[in-house]
């Protein structure tokens, strides 16, 4: 509250929740952060790490599985545009690993249980033509992640 962050978490379990919500069965989380425009690095610093929380919370209760979980990371935004170009930065610094454990199995990441990490940069419709919710429906059909 001091800092003004706050999360939303709406869940939806059921296939008539999903119908009154609009949304498929899963769970849903808004971070409303309104001093982001903001230049205050540790500001910035604290949504990051609250992202991160609540990502590894999602990730690990699903973990418990014991099934390997696939996450598709999008890097939405327009690389040609600074103040536009985060998405497509951070997928192009991430660890994928969904290649490697498809191609060579899971212990050629030294782990029993592994994260399929896979990142798309659809780019934005002035550059490709195609509404960016088209592109990332058509990956998501084809990989099938879990998150």
């Amino acid at each position: 509250e001091e800092r003004e962050i706050r999360t939303t978490r709406v869940v939806v379990e059921t296939e008539n929740g999903a119908k009154m919500m609009g949304k498929p069965v899963g769970t849903y989380l808004t971070i409303e952060a309104p001093n982001m425009a903001v230049p205050d690095e540790d500001y910035h610093r604290e949504i990051s790490e609250k992202l991160a929380d609540h990502m590894e919370e999602l990730l690990h209760e699903n973990h418990l599985t014991g099934r390997d979980i696939s996450v598709l990371v999008v890097g939405l935004g327009n690389r040609q545009v600074t103040p536009d170009a985060l998405g497509p930065y951070v997928a192009d610094h991430l660890h994928v690993t969904r290649h490697i454990v498809k191609e060579y199995g899971k212990y050629a990441m030294g782990k029993d249980q592994v994260y399929l990490v896979s990142a798309v940069v659809p780019g934005v419709t002035g550059q490709t033509g195609m509404e960016t919710l088209e592109i990332v429906k058509g990956v998501v059909e084809e990989t099938e992640p879990d998150f």
